[in-house]
């Protein structure tokens, strides 16, 4: 709090006023990044051929056989993070030169002249596993930014700008498809090559780095995970019938999320549900302005299982945030996390046997997990009275269907007041010393995302 409290007075005995920026970077793997090259090389077989999981982000004109080859490189970054409206401060991208491509491309070449490029921003959609030459995504040439040729065949293009490019990204997010990297003359024999987010060394995926004012009341985030191995969002359910072996079995994989009390051939077997959101793109001082979950019955359980039912008694459940740590193909009923009753949410019970629970308030229950991310690892939902023959019967992440997988939507401000700085955390002023102008930063992480905070005085 001290360190805090000094950053104030300096910026407000030498400024009056302090505004403050977030920064957000990304240098995304093959899972997280969208990159892909296309080309038009027709004895090559190219114009119909994707590229979308090539070690290489190539723009290049170039000969095969003799034959003419222009390939252009595609590559899009998940600004979700940056709220329309905001105000971009700056925005800088980085692409390294590839020095191993598995395809043995050369480095940059200027062979046949200069091997400039643009970088335009792309207008269309785009899929980086279907993407060809032939149904290649539009580009505008607004703001569109020039990369001069290379002064070397390894160089970095380091820093470049494109602010007005992200801007127009986030003024209008329904139109952010990433950029598309091509020569400004297409004529053998010349190349720009760097290293894509499929690389092996990941210190060489594209890099962008954006420094933004954040000028709207409220931000929200939307997440319904999808079992992929690039996705975030977990859930599992538990069992404890010791005679259908479920104590130490894992159900990570499974299509149902099922809360339910039954008997299995006389025997008593309770099951409960687990799932956890990644909620890392939402900073630890945030306040919740809501958030609600929504839960969708499956229609077509793979298990036979039948829908919600209160053949015994009430269905009513608990849902609890979880206050230690499981893994999604290792958590079983013997080795089930800790819950916390603190902000528990009511889910009442069934009004059919195929309700959707739609819209569940859950705000001070993420609150406590976004505020508490050490002790914080989803929510467990288990039936208030375990007792024959009642269950909730939900679709997992791992169903058929991703309509019906868990999603929560939440709303979030950042506090008010200053977010305070722990004794490790550091802050700089730049320049120092100064008469004149200067600017105060101190840093961040939260999950995957590194934020910044400045502040900027005259």
């Amino acid at each position: 709090m001290k360190n805090t409290m000094l950053l104030l007075l300096a910026c407000a005995a030498l400024n009056g006023t302090a505004q403050f920026s977030k920064t957000l970077i990304l240098q995304p793997d093959s899972c997280q990044g969208k990159d892909a090259v296309i080309g038009d090389c027709v004895s090559c077989g190219n114009p119909n051929a994707n590229f979308g999981n090539h070690d290489d982000f190539l723009a290049a004109s170039w000969t095969v056989g003799g034959n003419p080859s222009n390939t252009r490189a595609l590559l899009e970054f998940d600004l979700s993070a940056i709220p329309a409206g905001a105000q971009i401060i700056s925005a800088q991208l980085s692409l390294y030169h590839n020095p191993s491509s598995l395809s043995g491309n050369i480095g940059h070449s200027q062979n046949g002249g200069s091997n400039a490029g643009w970088l335009k921003r792309i207008s269309t959609a785009w899929d980086e596993m279907t993407v060809t030459w032939n149904n290649q995504p539009s580009t505008t040439t607004q703001n569109q930014v020039s990369l001069s040729a290379s002064s070397s065949n390894t160089q970095d293009y380091l820093n470049i700008d494109v602010q007005a490019l992200i801007q127009d990204m986030v003024n209008a997010p329904g139109q952010n498809n990433g950029f598309m990297l091509q020569l400004q003359t297409e004529s053998p024999l010349r190349s720009l090559l760097f290293a894509s987010s499929d690389h092996a060394n990941s210190a060489l995926h594209p890099r962008l780095e954006v420094v933004y004012e954040d000028t709207t009341a409220s931000e929200c985030l939307s997440l319904q995970p999808h079992n992929t191995s690039c996705d975030n969002g977990i859930d599992a359910v538990i069992g404890d019938c010791v005679s259908c072996g479920n104590p130490n079995s894992n159900f990570g994989s499974h299509d149902d999320m099922i809360i339910a009390s039954w008997t299995v051939g006389g025997n008593p077997s309770n099951t409960r549900a687990l799932l956890n959101f990644d909620l890392s793109a939402v900073p630890a001082n945030a306040v919740i302005t809501s958030a609600s979950l929504s839960l969708y019955h499956n229609p077509n359980s793979l298990s036979g299982n039948i829908g919600h039912s209160q053949n015994g008694g009430s269905n009513a459940a608990w849902l609890r945030r979880i206050t230690s740590a499981w893994t999604e193909y290792g958590v079983t009923w013997n080795s089930q996390p800790t819950t916390s009753t603190q902000n528990q949410v009511v889910l009442p019970a069934s009004n059919s046997t195929t309700e959707d629970y739609l819209n569940i308030d859950v705000a001070a229950l993420v609150q406590d997990i976004v505020s508490n991310p050490a002790q914080s690892f989803g929510m467990m939902i288990q039936l208030q009275t375990e007792s024959p023959q009642r269950s909730l019967l939900f679709a997992s992440s791992d169903h058929a269907n991703p309509a019906r997988h868990p999603q929560l939507d939440v709303c979030y401000t950042f506090s008010t007041g200053t977010p305070e700085i722990s004794s490790s955390s550091a802050f700089a002023m730049y320049p120092n010393p100064t008469k004149g102008s200067f600017r105060l930063k101190f840093s961040a992480i939260h999950g995957k995302h590194i934020q910044r905070l400045q502040c900027t005085g005259l």
